[in-house]
């Protein structure tokens, strides 16, 4: 997340890091939120409590960080500012896009037990799908209101992370395996070279005059280079965990946990030196002093 964010990092390896970061990040909290449902099925599990939780925990300090941040840098109007909070153009999409596939997965979750008998995690995967499908269908693409084209985007991320978790041993097997990794890097690398050159050899003028089928084809790519990384990812951090790298573990584990606090704060440094260590040991810092204050706490980061 930071690396992509560095100007100091190669423009290659920033594309690389963004042809997959976002997914990633919806997949692992997708398997994170899937531990609200452990062990399927979870017939007691309060909807109201969860969305609360997810009011507490995304949109409050989305709202909060937007106050801020448009207080303290934004000189083009109130009202200018009002709009790109309502469209998410000032950089905390990612609150929305998150707030909206948490909620939208409990309240199809809890349809679903309500209306089938038999809980199956198969059948529930199928009405899940036919639900976002559903979404897909009534609300239209280039409706952008408060970012509804993330949840769009990334849900299918967000929902594999929970059933993956669900279904975690038997991919383990796959995860694990060398020959299954090597596969999968070779394809990344191919992809992501292909949307890398297709992307920044044309100009804006000659992307604007691609013909529409070839723009599907690149973002089916694109989307398809998204899950071989983030499959990539998932196998690095398996592989961490799985060899006992006790300080690293910890490191990962504590700045999980920090994980609104760095994406909010490392912004004002990246282009400080040295590159990526600098704002990424400032945003922990910040973010460690931040959670000290109970109520500027619950404001900015949902805790």
């Amino acid at each position: 997340m930071v690396i992509g964010h560095v100007p100091a990092v190669s423009k290659v390896i920033r594309y690389i890091v963004y042809s997959f970061h976002m997914p990633f990040f919806m997949f692992i909290s997708g398997m994170v939120f899937s531990l609200k449902f452990h062990e399927f099925p979870s017939h007691n599990f309060s909807t109201s409590r969860e969305i609360m939780k997810s009011v507490r925990g995304l949109l409050v300090p989305f709202l909060s960080w937007a106050l801020i941040i448009g207080f303290i840098n934004y000189s083009a109007g109130i009202l200018e500012y009002f709009m790109s909070v309502i469209e998410g153009r000032n950089g905390l999409w990612f609150f929305l896009g998150l707030f909206y596939c948490r909620i939208f997965f409990v309240l199809v979750h809890k349809s679903y037990i309500k209306f089938f008998r038999k809980y199956s995690v198969i059948s529930l995967i199928a009405f899940m799908t036919a639900a976002y499908t559903a979404a897909l269908l009534l609300v239209p693409a280039e409706f952008t209101f408060m970012q509804i084209g993330a949840f769009r985007t990334y849900f299918p991320y967000f929902a594999s992370g929970v059933f993956l978790y669900y279904f975690r041993e038997r991919f383990a097997d796959f995860l694990e395996s060398i020959p299954f990794n090597i596969i999968i890097l070779i394809l990344f690398l191919i992809l992501a070279t292909l949307c890398y050159v297709y992307r920044f050899s044309l100009s804006e003028d000659e992307l604007a005059e691609i013909p529409r089928h070839m723009l599907i084809i690149l973002k089916v790519l694109t989307r398809v280079t998204a899950v071989f990384g983030t499959l990539i990812a998932l196998s690095i951090t398996l592989f961490i965990f799985r060899s006992n790298f006790k300080h690293v573990i910890s490191f990962l584990a504590a700045t999980g946990k920090m994980t609104i606090g760095i994406y909010v704060f490392h912004g004002y440094f990246c282009e400080m030196f040295p590159p990526v260590i600098f704002p990424l040991s400032v945003s922990i810092i910040l973010t460690m002093i931040t959670e000290k204050i109970p109520v500027v706490r619950s404001l900015l980061l949902g805790k």
